[in-house]
């Protein structure tokens, strides 16, 4: 069965919420592959489009993992057009100066912590789509949620959810440039790729036992009945979401910046002030977390050297920076 078969062998659901930017039909599948996959490969699907599968066969998360989509998980993907994504201005005054649009300006360069470029805004949007889901499971009467830079939201210690943003290039903000499943041009060019469409994946663990999950990662996730003891209706879950989502991707696509949700982002993160080792390609530092600026990156006081190897009194064993692209490979209390 090709794409567009299995789309149309879609049930459709009508779903509660006043929504702006995202389609009050659902599209719902018993079993795909991937959600994320099925919305970059659909041809005919309007912006704001939502596809929600009750299982995941190939589910994936950052880095390329394998994400365990069991029956009594929550597995959906809001698709967006890159006609509604914010645009950047390049070149100089006049005739020559044109607007780029968000997926090329976030493709043309390949140095993804440099702010100069758009892979903050991608960064952004992982952001504001975990503040929603912790935003949606509050309203549920669910306490004690946290966030972890760039994409995860936690409970109780443990991971719950997991956000992956791509395109039908690459995966962001942690693939490779490439040319994935479309027609691509030369980068830096306003026409890239022939389907700019962005899609939004969220994972959350709902409703699965214990036995769902494969015995090495029960230390680090688990589902919200495994912590709260409750059953939750999923299609409950999804509309709380995808009214929460609705809210900040509208003020992040049309102001093009966080900074709105910087105290609310900060004052849910679980890293602050907590000591963490980073990889960001070849490199692994460890640095303290100090918050998360306007613009999404990660403020890192970084250790450069150990204290001993300096002078008393001299603090130059330290530096701070700014962190668009990396990942947590280590977290201390």
């Amino acid at each position: 069965m090709n794409y567009d078969e299995i789309i149309k062998s879609a049930e459709i659901i009508e779903v509660a919420g006043k929504l702006q930017h995202i389609k009050n039909r659902v599209y719902y599948f018993n079993e795909v592959t991937s959600t994320n996959e099925l919305m970059l490969q659909a041809k005919e699907i309007e912006s704001g489009s939502v596809f929600w599968a009750k299982k995941q066969t190939a589910g994936k998360g950052r880095q390329d993992r394998y994400w365990v989509s069991k029956e009594g998980g929550l597995w959906f993907t809001v698709g967006f057009d890159d006609t509604f994504l914010p645009k950047r201005e390049l070149g100089k005054e006049g005739k020559d100066k044109k607007k780029l649009c968000f997926l090329d300006s976030c493709l043309r360069r390949n140095d993804k912590n440099d702010e100069s470029n758009d892979w903050h805004q991608v960064v952004g949007i992982n952001l504001v789509s975990a503040l929603a889901v912790v935003r949606a499971l509050e309203k549920l009467g669910i306490e004690g949620l946290g966030i972890k830079w760039p994409n995860d939201v936690w409970l109780a210690g443990k991971k719950i959810c997991g956000i992956l943003t791509q395109t039908s290039m690459h995966s962001f903000p942690s693939g490779s440039l490439g040319t994935r499943d479309c027609k691509c041009r030369s980068l830096g060019t306003s026409n890239i790729c022939n389907n700019k469409r962005i899609a939004l994946g969220i994972g959350l663990n709902v409703n699965q036992p214990a036995e769902s999950f494969p015995e090495e990662l029960l230390d680090k996730a688990a589902s919200l009945k495994m912590i709260t003891g409750k059953e939750f209706e999923l299609q409950t879950v999804l509309e709380s979401i995808l009214v929460e989502l609705d809210l900040v991707i509208s003020n992040i696509f049309s102001e093009n910046n966080i900074a709105d949700f910087c105290s609310e982002l900060n004052s849910k993160s679980i890293l602050i002030d907590r000591k963490v080792k980073i990889k960001q390609g070849s490199e692994v530092f460890e640095g303290i977390v100090k918050g998360i600026a306007d613009d999404g990156a990660l403020l890192i006081e970084k250790i450069v050297a150990p204290r001993s190897q300096v002078e008393p009194g001299n603090d130059k064993h330290i530096e701070m920076t700014k962190l668009y692209a990396g990942e947590i490979i280590a977290l201390q209390s």
